[in-house]
């Protein structure tokens, strides 16, 4: 892919997840927290559709767009795979698939570009200066906005990075996996999407929410 500049950037975003009420995810959360400094701990077990920059004056259209869509969506079968580690971010995740998140994603993500006017989010354009995205993820971010999306989208379940130094990452590693045998490797349905429209603070915790709203799939 050619890359192209990108300069304009905003600090709302709308963004579309599945929630995951699982005690062992959470508890592995828990844990990740209270001894490594997880910046994640607030933010419940879920997987991520899209993150979507939009200008608040479009707000109205998309959510009209987005819930006229996912009123017609049916509970679906979400396979977890073992537990992974990136170094980028020191985060430990549990990768996912299934053809129906793949679609949900992909239509999603199609559906608010629409209404996005080529904004980026503000973090993201200081990610750009400081060369974070390669080229594929760079082009995809200034054609929908968001750099993990189509075939750069890494659908996964966060448990928690760490933030303290002197990190044993196989030994961590290890322990989580213990923690996590009762869901490594299988699968589990899927019904709900969560839909809001937030600004984009370093942290969700930090996140000014204008409106959210869960739509049980049936």
């Amino acid at each position: 892919m050619t890359t192209t500049p990108v300069t304009n950037s905003i600090n709302t975003v709308f963004s579309a997840n599945s929630d995951i009420e699982n005690e062992t995810l959470i508890d592995a959360k828990r844990f990740m927290n209270e001894h490594y400094g997880n910046k994640y701990s607030h933010i419940p077990p879920h997987i991520s559709y899209t993150i979507m920059p939009l200008p608040e004056y479009n707000f109205e259209r998309a959510k009209d767009d987005l819930i006229a869509y996912v009123i017609k969506q049916k509970p679906y079968l979400l396979k977890l795979s073992d537990l992974k580690f990136d170094n980028r971010d020191n985060l430990f995740y549990i990768e996912v698939s299934g053809k129906d998140m793949q679609r949900l994603h992909e239509d999603i993500t199609i559906l608010l570009n629409k209404h996005r006017e080529g904004f980026i989010r503000e973090k993201d354009l200081e990610r750009i200066s400081k060369g974070y995205f390669n080229d594929n993820e760079l082009e995809y971010l200034r054609q929908y906005g968001y750099s993990r999306v189509f075939e750069c989208f890494r659908p996964h379940i966060s448990i928690g990075n760490f933030t303290v130094e002197n990190v044993d990452v196989p030994e961590l590693t290890k322990i989580l996996k213990e923690k996590l045998t009762g869901v490594l490797n299988k699968s589990l349905v899927l019904n709900n999407i969560r839909a809001l429209f937030h600004t984009d603070a370093g942290s969700q915790q930090e996140a000014e929410v204008f409106w959210e709203s869960n739509y049980l799939l049936s």
